[in-house]
């Protein structure tokens, strides 16, 4: 019985660590949502693909049962004025052999700097979820059913510039999972569409603070390090040319995980699985181009150092690019201040939790 709860956990730790990759995913992974199997007797989210089947599987009494949805799009992008109502639709398809009943409402998150997502039920500090409304609170779906829900958000007027972020939460039946004749428990799944609402003149402000090589997957990948001073999130993309020490050339891409207001997140840059070049390359790597998010660019000309010593651990960061070097702004900051010039409006119990 430990060997198969211990199985069950590093099961879906390694859907924890898919989902932060599906929730930040470019647009060529723009098919994908989050779903998230709940264990309700660990205090855990885990998250894996939207498409196929969740089986529910026990070990002695076999015991399996499906949540089998798809919901579209997987995530929104939306700007809105304030004093105006944005209404947007998705689609829930059940996939299921058997009708099936599905929970809706939102929740708040959190996206932490290893790549993990949070979600919370309860209102947040600061949650822009009062102003949203779902059309209603459960579906229930027949076998290769599909239906569209609509839901909108209504931002109040004097709302200050900056982002609503909120997940619409998808949920099926808990089901009971038999592990043995003595022990059971239950679980349940969730997909979370999750949106990202832009509020009047809301925007990232990006710099570069830092670059290092770390060893990720067992292999020396260069990273920058990526602040946000702005009020929304903002994601990098472009392509790089790299030339390694032997004059080997190949091109990298930047991660696109989402970089939240005031934080700062390592963004890997990474070759194409497919090109040996870059597999192979060798420090230092000089990589230069240009850096593109929102419709702003910047030019990158960088040189990353191998560490002098041993590497560290899987994820460690193994050598900070000597010599230090100053923030490098992405662009000019806006002219026109975007400190907020009225209270935030207060998180009143929501029609939509």
């Amino acid at each position: 019985m430990k060997n198969f709860l211990s199985a069950t956990v590093n099961l879906l730790t390694h859907f924890l660590k898919i989902a932060a990759q599906n929730h930040s995913a470019p647009s060529k992974l723009s098919g994908r949502a989050l779903i998230v199997p709940i264990v309700r007797i660990a205090p855990v989210v885990l998250i894996g693909s939207w498409i196929g089947t969740v089986c529910l599987l026990g070990l002695g009494t076999l015991h399996a049962q499906e949540f089998a949805a798809l919901v579209t799009p997987p995530r929104y992008e939306l700007q809105i004025e304030p004093g105006k109502t944005t209404r947007q639709v998705l689609e829930i398809s059940h996939l299921g052999a058997q009708t099936t009943p599905y929970r809706i409402y939102t929740a708040d998150w959190t996206f932490a700097k290893d790549g993990t997502v949070s979600f919370y039920e309860p209102l947040q500090v600061g949650s822009c979820r009062p102003w949203v409304s779902l059309e209603r609170r459960e579906i229930t779906l027949a076998s290769k059913a599909k239906t569209r829900f609509r839901f909108e958000i209504a931002v109040p007027p004097d709302a200050v510039a900056g982002e609503c972020r909120f997940a619409v939460m998808i949920e099926g039946r808990d089901q009971t999972v038999k592990a043995s004749d003595a022990v059971s428990f239950p679980m349940a799944a969730r997909i979370g569409v999750i949106v990202y609402a832009t509020i009047g003149r809301g925007a990232p402000v990006l710099e570069i603070v830092g670059s290092l090589v770390e060893t990720i997957e067992g292999r020396a990948t260069p990273v920058l390090q990526i602040l946000n001073t702005g009020n929304a999130h903002g994601r990098l993309s472009g392509i790089l040319d790299a030339t390694d020490s032997s004059g080997a050339k190949f091109e990298l891409s930047p991660s696109t995980l989402p970089i939240m207001p005031n934080e700062t997140r390592k963004i890997t840059l990474t070759a194409s699985p497919e090109d040996k070049i870059a597999a192979n390359a060798k420090y230092p790597l000089t990589i230069q181009g240009n850096l593109e998010w929102a419709d702003k660019k910047t030019m990158m000309n960088r040189v990353f150092h191998m560490p002098l010593t041993e590497p560290a651990a899987a994820g460690k960061p193994v050598n900070l690019q000597p010599p230090a070097q100053p923030p490098v702004p992405l662009t000019v900051p806006l002219t026109e201040s975007l400190t907020p010039t009225s209270k935030p409006v207060e998180t009143a119990p929501s029609r939509a939790h």
